[in-house]
Protein backbone atom coordinates (compact mmCIF):
# COMPACT_ATOMS: atom_id res chain seq x y z
CA UNK A 1 0.00 0.00 0.00
CA UNK A 2 1.23 3.56 -0.87
CA UNK A 3 -0.11 7.28 0.55
CA UNK A 4 1.72 10.52 -0.10
CA UNK A 5 3.93 8.62 -2.67
CA UNK A 6 5.77 6.51 0.24
CA UNK A 7 5.91 2.83 1.18
CA UNK A 8 3.70 1.73 4.07
CA UNK A 9 4.57 -1.27 5.71
CA UNK A 10 3.62 -3.61 8.47
CA UNK A 11 6.68 -3.08 11.17
CA UNK A 12 7.92 -3.88 14.65
CA UNK A 13 6.91 -0.89 16.63
CA UNK A 14 7.02 1.23 20.42
CA UNK A 15 4.63 3.29 20.65
CA UNK A 16 5.43 6.45 23.35
CA UNK A 17 3.08 8.12 24.38
CA UNK A 18 3.46 11.39 27.29
CA UNK A 19 1.06 14.11 28.94
CA UNK A 20 2.05 16.45 31.01
CA UNK A 21 -0.59 17.46 34.06
CA UNK A 22 -0.79 21.42 33.95
CA UNK A 23 0.11 22.55 30.72
CA UNK A 24 2.41 21.36 27.74
CA UNK A 25 5.06 24.24 27.41
CA UNK A 26 7.82 21.39 28.93
CA UNK A 27 7.61 18.34 26.07
CA UNK A 28 7.05 21.47 23.07
CA UNK A 29 9.32 23.80 23.67
CA UNK A 30 12.65 22.05 25.38
CA UNK A 31 15.30 21.59 23.11
CA UNK A 32 16.36 18.53 24.74
CA UNK A 33 13.51 16.53 24.18
CA UNK A 34 13.75 17.06 20.79
CA UNK A 35 17.66 16.61 20.74
CA UNK A 36 17.34 13.23 22.99
CA UNK A 37 16.12 10.63 20.34
CA UNK A 38 18.68 11.34 17.68
CA UNK A 39 21.41 11.28 20.15
CA UNK A 40 19.46 7.34 21.11
CA UNK A 41 18.46 6.57 17.70
CA UNK A 42 21.34 8.19 15.44
CA UNK A 43 19.70 5.74 12.28
CA UNK A 44 16.92 8.16 12.45
CA UNK A 45 14.13 4.86 13.04
CA UNK A 46 11.83 7.28 14.41
CA UNK A 47 9.18 9.70 14.43
CA UNK A 48 7.94 12.41 16.90
CA UNK A 49 4.26 14.46 16.93
CA UNK A 50 2.74 16.88 19.46
CA UNK A 51 -1.11 16.43 19.97
CA UNK A 52 -2.50 19.20 21.95
CA UNK A 53 -0.41 18.35 25.30
CA UNK A 54 1.09 14.84 24.29
CA UNK A 55 4.36 13.91 22.87
CA UNK A 56 3.91 10.97 20.41
CA UNK A 57 6.76 8.95 19.44
CA UNK A 58 7.06 6.17 17.55
CA UNK A 59 10.19 3.43 17.27
CA UNK A 60 10.29 1.40 14.26
CA UNK A 61 12.30 -1.79 13.34
CA UNK A 62 13.30 -2.87 10.21
CA UNK A 63 11.00 -5.50 9.65
CA UNK A 64 7.71 -7.41 11.07
CA UNK A 65 10.07 -9.21 14.14
CA UNK A 66 9.68 -8.19 18.01
CA UNK A 67 12.83 -6.04 18.24
CA UNK A 68 14.09 -6.15 22.25
CA UNK A 69 15.93 -3.23 20.91
CA UNK A 70 13.30 -0.51 20.33
CA UNK A 71 11.51 -1.67 23.35
CA UNK A 72 14.56 -0.54 25.69
CA UNK A 73 15.27 2.71 23.51
CA UNK A 74 11.31 3.41 24.31
CA UNK A 75 12.30 2.56 28.13
CA UNK A 76 15.14 4.71 28.12
CA UNK A 77 14.03 7.42 26.70
CA UNK A 78 11.16 7.48 28.90
CA UNK A 79 13.17 6.93 31.82
CA UNK A 80 14.93 10.17 30.70
CA UNK A 81 11.80 12.37 29.62
CA UNK A 82 11.00 11.45 34.16
CA UNK A 83 13.98 12.48 35.42
CA UNK A 84 14.60 15.30 33.01
CA UNK A 85 10.98 16.47 34.24
CA UNK A 86 12.08 16.66 37.67
CA UNK A 87 15.49 18.55 36.66
CA UNK A 88 13.18 21.19 34.58
CA UNK A 89 10.27 21.44 37.02
CA UNK A 90 13.00 22.71 39.91
CA UNK A 91 13.92 25.40 37.83
CA UNK A 92 10.73 26.63 36.96
CA UNK A 93 8.35 25.45 38.98
CA UNK A 94 6.00 23.23 36.20
CA UNK A 95 4.94 21.02 34.67
CA UNK A 96 3.90 19.43 38.13
CA UNK A 97 3.69 15.94 36.65
CA UNK A 98 3.79 13.52 33.82
CA UNK A 99 2.38 10.60 32.84
CA UNK A 100 3.41 7.85 30.05
CA UNK A 101 2.20 5.06 28.37
CA UNK A 102 4.97 2.83 26.47
CA UNK A 103 3.31 -0.49 24.17
CA UNK A 104 4.68 -2.59 21.57
CA UNK A 105 3.93 -4.66 18.44
CA UNK A 106 3.55 -4.64 15.12
CA UNK A 107 1.66 -1.45 13.26
CA UNK A 108 1.19 -0.09 9.40
CA UNK A 109 3.87 2.82 9.63
CA UNK A 110 4.62 4.80 6.42
CA UNK A 111 3.80 8.23 5.61
CA UNK A 112 0.20 8.81 5.28
CA UNK A 113 -1.93 11.72 3.49
CA UNK A 114 -1.61 13.86 0.35
CA UNK A 115 1.40 13.42 -2.06
CA UNK A 116 3.87 16.27 -0.93
CA UNK A 117 1.82 17.21 2.31
CA UNK A 118 1.70 13.13 3.75
CA UNK A 119 2.99 13.05 8.09
CA UNK A 120 4.57 9.86 8.95
CA UNK A 121 2.63 8.15 11.75
CA UNK A 122 1.40 4.59 12.52
CA UNK A 123 -1.84 2.62 12.24
CA UNK A 124 -3.31 -0.16 14.61
CA UNK A 125 -3.80 -0.67 18.14
CA UNK A 126 -0.42 -0.53 18.96
CA UNK A 127 -0.73 3.41 19.53
CA UNK A 128 -4.17 3.31 20.65
CA UNK A 129 -2.79 1.19 23.30
CA UNK A 130 0.01 3.65 24.46
CA UNK A 131 -2.81 6.55 25.16
CA UNK A 132 -5.07 4.11 27.17
CA UNK A 133 -1.66 3.36 29.51
CA UNK A 134 -0.87 6.82 29.92
CA UNK A 135 -4.05 7.19 30.94
CA UNK A 136 -4.05 4.73 33.32
CA UNK A 137 -0.76 6.36 34.61
CA UNK A 138 -2.70 9.35 35.55
CA UNK A 139 -5.05 6.70 37.86
CA UNK A 140 -2.19 5.03 39.30
CA UNK A 141 -1.09 8.45 40.66
CA UNK A 142 -4.40 8.25 42.96
CA UNK A 143 -3.82 4.13 43.59
CA UNK A 144 -0.27 4.29 44.17
CA UNK A 145 1.06 7.87 44.92
CA UNK A 146 1.02 11.06 43.32
CA UNK A 147 4.43 10.39 41.21
CA UNK A 148 5.78 10.28 37.65
CA UNK A 149 5.87 6.59 36.40
CA UNK A 150 5.81 4.64 33.05
CA UNK A 151 2.76 2.15 32.63
CA UNK A 152 3.84 -0.53 30.24
CA UNK A 153 1.88 -3.56 28.23
CA UNK A 154 3.04 -6.72 29.54
CA UNK A 155 4.19 -7.71 25.57
CA UNK A 156 6.60 -4.22 26.26
CA UNK A 157 7.94 -4.91 29.69
CA UNK A 158 8.59 -8.57 29.35
CA UNK A 159 11.28 -7.30 26.22
CA UNK A 160 13.51 -5.21 28.81
CA UNK A 161 15.84 -7.14 29.98
CA UNK A 162 17.77 -5.60 33.25
CA UNK A 163 15.01 -3.58 34.16
CA UNK A 164 12.26 -5.77 33.97
CA UNK A 165 13.06 -6.41 37.42
CA UNK A 166 12.46 -2.95 38.46
CA UNK A 167 9.17 -3.30 37.31
CA UNK A 168 5.72 -3.72 39.80
CA UNK A 169 2.95 -6.41 37.67
CA UNK A 170 -0.29 -4.93 38.12
CA UNK A 171 -3.77 -7.22 37.23
CA UNK A 172 -6.47 -5.03 36.03
CA UNK A 173 -10.30 -6.93 37.27
CA UNK A 174 -12.27 -7.55 34.19
CA UNK A 175 -14.11 -4.52 35.34
CA UNK A 176 -12.22 -2.38 33.78
CA UNK A 177 -12.80 -1.73 30.17
CA UNK A 178 -9.38 -2.88 28.62
CA UNK A 179 -9.77 -1.26 24.80
CA UNK A 180 -7.00 -1.79 23.24
CA UNK A 181 -5.02 -3.83 25.69
CA UNK A 182 -4.28 -7.38 24.83
CA UNK A 183 -3.52 -8.30 28.03
CA UNK A 184 -5.13 -7.97 31.74
CA UNK A 185 -2.03 -7.06 33.38
CA UNK A 186 0.40 -3.75 33.34
CA UNK A 187 3.87 -3.05 34.52
CA UNK A 188 4.74 0.22 36.23
CA UNK A 189 7.84 1.60 36.37
CA UNK A 190 9.38 2.74 39.00
CA UNK A 191 8.27 0.04 41.08
CA UNK A 192 5.42 0.41 43.95
CA UNK A 193 5.71 -0.89 47.60
CA UNK A 194 2.18 -2.68 47.43
CA UNK A 195 0.79 -3.92 44.29
CA UNK A 196 -3.48 -4.61 44.31
CA UNK A 197 -5.75 -5.18 41.61
CA UNK A 198 -7.49 -2.41 40.47
CA UNK A 199 -10.82 -1.20 38.80
CA UNK A 200 -11.48 1.10 35.94
CA UNK A 201 -14.70 3.04 35.55
CA UNK A 202 -15.07 2.87 31.70
CA UNK A 203 -15.22 7.12 31.74
CA UNK A 204 -11.47 6.75 32.02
Amino acid sequence: MKSGGASVRERGVAAFKAREDDGYYFLTSTGRVVERLPKDLPEGNYFMDWIADELFVVIFAADEKPDPKIVDAGFDFGAWLLSHRRTFARETGFPKGIDVGISSGLASVGIFGPSGSGKATAFGSIPGASRRLQTLAKQFRGEYGDQDRLVLSGATAELIDADHAQCSRVELTERYAAKDLKDNYVYLWPRVQEVRSIEKNKAA
